[in-house]
């Protein structure tokens, strides 16, 4: 599918023009310049058109931030692969010296790509305000407002015109509609333990914006590849910071938002960065929690791994840095029992060695991502799990909180992924140790596998007719 990059200087409205044409709010917006860094890429539909758009960082001055050279490397490169770049400047702030630089470098490209030039914030701007950009060299200026959604329709009609290959020319393959139903594998962890290196190294080429500083990734970075001949996306997401305090995911944006009021150790950028880390968790078929080898786990990804058991998302543990241990045999075996411990909500899961920095062991990732989404589709047929009802009531018969004898009357499966069982019994479910329900889906894991995969199981009362 052919992709349209936004790009331009800092704080020119990319991200809100970004939001504006794909819906909703996918890429954070700030005030502050330089709140994007590696940018999202997320498909478009127009008049029966599908194109992919990507976001970008802001282009500015290489010393004017942390992080600006790097994210203007990122930013070229990215233009530089696109089939269109929308080169966005500000209608208020008029023509500068940084516009032109953009414009000069883009211009000087051995394979230059078509260039539609976008006069952001150009609500309240005559037209002739808009004209002096004619001096770029990129032909005329849309003028546009995105936070107002005016003129959107005519850029977009404009990089449709540029990227359809008309009803004369058969579209190439990769131009297809792509599968809806692709298995999306979140890159999950707590700040600055590879999250966005071991993207990169999926990725095959630099993707995601690297530093040694935490907290550098803040939009979910989404790409799509193809691995053994089947769609994944990779969403590699910001580290789970401190400010995600209490138990469980995060709720809302207020919670995230009087942190940051609070003081607390991120801004509010940063606050809408986890929130959004949450969303994708919840949207991921698989996610990869990442942890270093060298520290262990720690009460962040606790709370990461309740995150993804809450989600009913499987899960693959990857410890990361295993390049830098040593005495690895008795660190492996003191690893796994640290692993089962903290991290016992995800109990279940897989626990795989590698290093994204040196590839070590990134290659067995995929076989186990595989397995466990498979684990989380398996189903179960009905007679099948009443025979494991009988079976396991034989092995331990349960009991009310009052002593009577509970009978577990039939169950089945009622959804995947995560699997689902609903089971009838005797009597409420209130009578019933809380137990009893946990052994059941210890049963269910020794005797059909779900493993990395959490397994809802709920018992309900199924009251005897009336005579």
């Amino acid at each position: 599918m052919k992709v349209a990059t936004l790009f331009g200087r800092p704080n020119v409205g990319k991200s809100t023009l970004f939001n504006r044409i794909v819906g909703g709010r996918p890429a954070i917006v700030h005030a502050r310049p330089g709140s994007t860094r590696d940018g999202r890429l997320e498909p478009v539909e127009w008049r029966g058109f599908d194109f992919r758009l990507h976001d970008t960082g802001g282009a500015g001055a290489p010393d004017a931030s942390p992080f600006a050279r790097e994210i203007r490397a990122l930013a070229e490169r990215t233009a530089a692969r696109s089939d269109v770049v929308l080169f966005l400047v500000d209608a208020r702030a008029g023509l500068t010296p940084a516009d032109e630089e953009l414009a000069d470098g883009l211009r000087r490209e051995k394979e230059r790509r078509p260039v539609v030039l976008v006069a952001n914030k150009a609500e309240g701007v005559h037209e002739a305000g808009a004209a002096e950009f004619h001096a770029l060299g990129l032909g005329d200026p849309l003028p546009i407002s995105a936070e107002h959604g005016l003129g959107i329709a005519e850029v977009l009609d404009r990089v449709v015109e540029i990227l359809d290959p008309g009803p004369d020319q058969a579209p190439a393959p990769e131009d297809a509609a792509e599968d809806e139903e692709s298995l999306r594998v979140a890159i999950v962890g707590r700040a600055n333990v590879g999250k966005s290196t071991l993207l990169n190294r999926f990725c095959g080429y630099e993707r995601a914006l690297v530093s040694a500083v935490a907290g550098t990734t803040r939009d979910p970075v989404d790409e799509r590849i193809t691995v053994g001949g089947r769609d994944v996306v990779l969403v590699d997401t910001a580290g789970i910071r401190r400010g995600a305090r209490r138990r469980g995911a995060l709720s809302s944006s207020r919670h995230a938002l009087s942190a940051s009021r609070r003081g607390e150790d991120f801004e509010e950028a940063d606050a809408l960065a986890v929130l959004m880390s949450e969303k994708a968790i919840r949207r991921a078929g698989v996610s990869l929690l990442i942890t270093d080898a060298v520290e262990g786990p720690t009460a962040r990804e606790a709370q990461i791994a309740r995150m993804i058991e809450d989600a009913g998302c499987s899960v693959v543990v990857l410890l990361n840095r295993w390049d830098l241990v040593t005495s690895r045999a008795a660190r492996w075996a003191e690893l796994r029992l640290d692993v089962r411990e903290r991290l016992r909500h995800i109990g279940h899961a897989p626990i795989l060695r590698m290093s994204a920095m040196t590839g070590q062991g990134v290659a067995a990732i995929w076989r186990q991502v595989f397995q466990v989404a498979a684990e989380g589709s398996k189903r179960i047929s009905t007679p099948e799990v009443n025979r494991f009802l009988a079976r396991a009531s034989e092995r331990f018969a349960p009991r009310s909180r009052r002593g009577k004898e509970v009978k577990l009357l039939y169950g089945f499966q009622s959804g995947v992924a995560p699997p689902r069982f609903r089971v009838f019994t005797n009597c409420p479910r209130a009578d019933i140790l809380p137990s009893y329900p946990r052994f059941l889906v210890g049963e269910l894991r020794r005797r059909y596998g779900f493993r990395g995969t959490p397994v809802r199981l709920q018992l309900e009362y199924k009251k005897k007719p009336r005579r």
